[in-house]
């Protein structure tokens, strides 16, 4: 969660820091851009000559980046995008080295054409950065985290829709316990027939002798053999 967080900050410092105009409008504006820092580092090159004419190198190298700028600006295709940013990244290796040699090799002059130079590497470094966001690089990241974040989301949903329809499965069972009807043939036990003189039955002759009285045999009670044996062995 925290590393999501800080990617959505990333790229909305991105969108922010590249989307103040819009595309085409930015090729265009950094094209003429350049094109004018590499015509000052030819016309500084030619008033002040450097070892190895080092300006010219650096002002033609510059002015075949502006040109691609601007055909940037006419068609932002990604092949367009993708050579573009590749020859910014060129264009800023030569530039800072014939800065470089210019500025810190030649220390008793010093060249305009090395100072046009440094501040012409910024320029292509930040074209060289929007060509990359422009061609969907970000973009990417972007949508992978959105997809991540869908499917969490989504698992989510289906398991608190698991919970509720098993909720709602429970409940609807023990509804249906509750109003499920008797079945067919099904009879209280007063609705049962009742057994031939059931009413003239008195109560203690269903009813097992009870144990806090003598129960005393009725005369022409006859014990069994074994009994009369048992009892004879005990009195013994």
């Amino acid at each position: 969660m925290e590393y999501n967080n800080q990617h959505h900050k990333y790229t909305q410092c991105l969108s922010i820091f590249f989307d103040l105009i819009g595309v085409r409008q930015r090729h265009l504006c950094l094209g003429v851009l350049t094109c004018c820092l590499s015509g000052g580092i030819i016309i500084a090159e030619f008033q002040q000559p450097s070892p190895f004419y080092t300006g010219y190198w650096m002002g033609s190298g510059i002015l075949v980046t502006a040109l691609f700028m601007l055909l940037c600006a006419l068609k932002p295709s990604k092949l367009l995008l993708i050579a573009s940013a590749m020859l910014d990244a060129a264009a800023i290796a030569i530039t800072f080295a014939g800065s470089f040699r210019l500025l810190a090799l030649t220390a008793e002059t010093v060249y305009t054409a090395g100072w046009i130079g440094l501040a012409t590497c910024v320029f292509l470094a930040y074209h060289c950065a929007s060509c990359i966001y422009d061609n969907g690089a970000c973009c990417k990241w972007k949508n992978a985290n959105e997809v991540n974040t869908t499917s969490t989301t989504a698992n989510t949903d289906e398991l608190q829709a698991e919970e509720a329809t098993g909720q709602e499965g429970r409940e609807g069972r023990r509804r249906r316990r509750r109003t499920q009807s008797p079945p067919i043939d099904f009879r209280l036990p007063d609705e049962m027939p009742k057994l031939p003189e059931y009413e003239e039955l008195s109560k203690s002759e269903g009813l097992p002798p009870a144990y806090n009285s003598l129960n005393i045999a009725p005369p022409e009670y006859t014990p069994p053999l074994t009994e009369v044996t048992i009892n004879d062995e005990s009195r013994i």
